[in-house]
């Protein structure tokens, strides 16, 4: 029913999480957390398959103890320095997607075993740069190949749309298939702005 006096909710930083630490996981303060397909914390990718959770407040030993028995207090936002094994980062990187492919040096490389962990922001050192972080999974858009399907020639016309299902009559109207053309290439070219939106924005790759 509808409150009708003041309350008192309780609030946790958007920031901060908590989860269930896996059974005889060991998560080190400073280092990334993945979340299993079970819902437990852990300190690998899954080969991929797991989804990052944050940055590790302190050390949270599982050796020994039960699935959920324990668990870990993560840092879901913020800008880390991080280092990477390839020595590979430039300052045309700034704004890429960054990757983890273990529990510490990442990666602008995407592979079947990395986990998207955030973008870079700053780039000190060819082998450590500046990550903002996000929990947020990226999205992969691939673009489908837009098919003519309207059975059409390319200088004729549309077959007629045909009788409609309310018994009002048949429909007359054609439209030529350049005018198709035309519409889906806007369509193509609104499709490809936003795409452009989303991966400055490290969101899709």
């Amino acid at each position: 029913m509808p409150a009708t006096e003041n309350k008192v909710v309780q609030r946790r930083s958007a920031c901060r999480k908590s989860y269930p630490v896996k059974a005889n996981e060991v998560l080190y303060e400073g280092t990334l957390v993945f979340i299993n397909s079970s819902g437990y914390a852990v300190a690998n990718t899954g080969s991929g398959a797991n989804r990052f959770a944050g940055i590790s407040l302190r050390l949270v030993d599982a050796t020994g103890i039960s699935d959920g028995d324990l668990n870990v207090e993560v840092e879901t936002e913020g800008i880390f320095l991080l280092p990477t094994s390839g020595n590979d980062m430039a300052q045309s990187d700034i704004g890429k997607a960054i990757y983890a492919d273990e529990n510490y040096n990442v990666t602008k490389t995407a592979g079947a075993n990395t986990v998207y962990i955030g973008r870079c922001i700053e780039v000190p050192y060819n082998y450590l740069f500046y990550v903002e972080i996000s929990d947020l999974p990226i999205l992969t858009i691939t673009p489908a190949s837009l098919v003519d399907s309207t059975g059409g020639t390319a200088n004729g016309t549309l077959s007629s749309a045909g009788s409609s299902s309310g018994g009002a009559g048949s429909l007359s109207s054609v439209a030529t298939v350049a005018s198709v053309d035309t519409a889906l290439g806007i369509v193509d070219d609104n499709f490809k702005e936003i795409r452009t939106i989303l991966v400055n924005h490290g969101l899709v790759r």
